[in-house]
């Protein structure tokens, strides 16, 4: 498994321009560090563990119940921000209700628009909170943590 773990790394490195590069701190980051991130968030299936424990989480809480959410790159955050601002996660990015009922010679019964415009959550800040540079210098791998919060609504 080492052997191919080996292999693996040279081959990227053949392919890759400059081996080493720099993190947001200026610090030497290796060019295979995001193809075996990759790797785990595909072998774990992270991205789909963290939509069922946020549907999980809604099904757990009582309203008014706080979630918070911490991620590390912006796949997770994306999932996070979905959930959180009630946008449906296979729509495209960023559509508004009004962008997804754009067309005026349609007309849409009003428990269709009553049901589009239900949320699920509140988010309890308007942006995402980020650590402090005294945070990141003390811990260097919360760097790109983003923490997100949002309290279960009344059903």
């Amino acid at each position: 498994m080492i052997l191919m773990m080996v292999q693996m790394i040279m081959l990227m490195n053949a392919g890759c321009r400059h081996t080493m590069r720099t993190d947001k701190l200026g610090r030497p980051a290796h060019c295979a560090t995001r193809t075996f991130q990759a790797l785990r968030i595909f072998v774990n299936n992270e991205l789909n563990e963290l939509h069922a424990g946020l549907d999980a989480a809604h099904l757990l809480l009582r309203p008014a119940g706080l979630c918070l959410a911490i991620s590390f790159h912006s796949l997770e955050d994306r999932i996070i921000k979905r959930h959180f601002h009630a946008i449906d996660l296979d729509a495209k990015a960023n559509m508004s209700v009004t962008d997804r009922l754009r067309d005026p010679t349609v007309t849409h019964p009003v428990d269709f628009m009553q049901q589009l415009m239900k949320t699920r959550w509140q988010p309890v800040t308007r942006s995402i909170i980020t650590p402090s540079d005294a945070e990141i210098s003390a811990n260097p791998r919360a760097r790109s943590a983003k923490l997100r919060a949002a309290s279960k609504l009344l059903e």
